[in-house]
């Protein structure tokens, strides 16, 4: 018999192809779908459609008939409702706890801070309190404790903004924490039982905020013998030692790199695949898709055939484009980048005509490009070239 995955399907198919997964590794899957993407899921096997204030309590007898091994959970909304599933049904996997710790970013900076990991100075503010001046220096960071995306992040220079806009109580947590200049770089990869079964470095090109400034943003993979990958990798496995998890899963931990070359500052970490085109990047780099390890890995199944060869890294990035305020009235082709030989896939979210008020999210674009690079140092300037191609043959009306 086939082992049974309960899957939580609520992105695009075209995005994680379940289907196709299942088959080669003789996977037999229960798909738990949203509204937006249940008709997509139906087609591909049995699914129960999940409404999103729905909990999965009511569905507990369906889950218990199908007689399920493992739940797989790619997004971030999902990781604390896939473990309240495992909780439900006695099944093996990152607990509930474990999933509300990857998901509390007050939490987890708690924890790294007090495992003397170089963690900003920071507090949080619970919901419907009113906030209090911080007592470290401004900048600071303002966002929601369970937030992704950089959805509600706010940068406040001064006293006076942080007292007219941020004082107030709001209806959700929030963390504020001490501003750190510098670049942001990520480690991303999948742990089982704590250990890292593969992992890889990368650094951002711009940051997750330049979305708002009407800027592309993107990453790069890091050549995994700079002294920036080693940090990152051993400041990674630090952090996931302090933040007790079970089973196999996905992480993206997120710091900011010491210009002097000190060790990394933990910002974040999740346990879900990263977002943007990270994953995209991480596969045309080294052949691994983070995803289909994942899936196999919460079927029960071995991942290592999966995962042979993985410390092998090419230079290469990605680069995710914003929409203006207004109407799309042409995408570029792929012969209006300057170097098109670089560019390993190209993907466009919208649509002509399509109408937007502008970028939302960090992760939400209107197209992106996956690249290859001659050589590490070489992507981040061949990234923004090729966006700079993307920018002035995009056109908008009435933007």
């Amino acid at each position: 018999m086939n082992p049974r995955l309960i899957v939580f399907a609520t992105s695009s198919p075209d995005d994680t192809p379940f289907q196709h997964w299942s088959i080669k590794h003789k996977i037999d899957c229960l798909f738990l779908s949203n509204p937006e993407n249940y008709d997509q899921h139906k087609i591909l096997g049995p699914t129960l459609r999940l409404d999103p204030e729905q909990s999965t309590h009511f569905l507990k007898d369906e889950l218990v008939s199908f007689r399920p091994i493992g739940v797989f959970a790619r997004n971030e909304r999902d990781v604390i409702p896939a473990a309240g599933v495992r909780s439900d049904l006695k099944l093996s996997g990152q607990e509930l706890e474990s999933a509300k710790l990857y998901r509390n970013k007050a939490l987890m900076k708690i924890a790294t801070s007090l495992a003397g990991i170089r963690t900003p100075r920071f507090c949080m503010i619970p919901a419907g309190v009113e906030a209090e001046v911080p007592s470290f220096d401004f900048p600071i960071v303002v966002k929601p404790v369970d937030g992704s995306g950089s959805v509600g992040v706010c940068v406040v220079s001064e006293k006076s903004d942080f007292l007219a806009v941020h004082s107030s109580p709001k209806p959700f947590d929030r963390l504020v924490e001490q501003f750190v200049a510098g670049p942001v770089a990520h480690f991303d990869g999948v742990v089982k039982n704590g250990e890292i079964l593969f992992g890889v470095a990368s650094q951002y090109i711009n940051d997750c905020l330049s979305y708002r400034e009407g800027q592309s943003c993107g990453s790069r993979l890091l050549n995994p013998c700079s002294p920036l990958s080693k940090a990152l990798a051993e400041s990674t496995k630090r952090v996931l030692g302090c933040l007790p998890s079970q089973g196999i899963h996905p992480f993206h931990a997120e710091f900011f790199a010491d210009p002097k070359g000190g060790a990394p500052i933990f910002c974040e970490i999740a346990s879900r695949t990263p977002g943007g085109r990270i994953k995209q990047m991480i596969f045309a780099g080294t052949g691994i898709d983070l995803d289909e390890v994942a899936f196999v890995g919460a079927a029960g199944l071995s991942v290592d055939g999966l995962i042979s060869g993985a410390w092998e890294v090419k230079a290469c990035g990605f680069m995710l484009f914003y929409s203006h305020r207004g109407t799309l009235v042409k995408l570029p082709d792929l012969s209006d980048f300057n170097d098109l030989n670089s560019i390993v896939r190209y993907d466009k979210q919208a649509k002509f005509g399509e109408t937007f008020s502008g970028p939302d999210r960090s992760g939400r674009g209107i197209a992106s490009i996956v690249f290859n690079s001659p050589s590490f140092l070489a992507t981040e300037k061949l990234g923004l070239e090729l966006a700079d191609c993307f920018q002035k043959s995009c056109l908008w009306k009435g933007n």
